[in-house]
């Protein structure tokens, strides 16, 4: 995970719903694929958690 994401990660983490907590520790968890696979799966809260600063 690169720097980018994992900030992006933590914001899902300290923000997010339930749901999105979780979804936040399976980023920590997964290998680059899977990363991949999430971003494009939960490409709607990617993109909320991104934008907040």
């Amino acid at each position: 995970m690169n720097e980018e994401e994992f900030e992006i990660a933590e914001k899902m983490e300290k923000f997010g719903d339930s749901f999105v907590k979780c979804l936040a520790v399976c980023f920590y968890h997964a290998d680059r694929p899977n990363i991949d696979k999430l971003k494009n799966a939960f490409s709607e809260y990617w993109e909320q958690y991104k934008k907040i600063n």
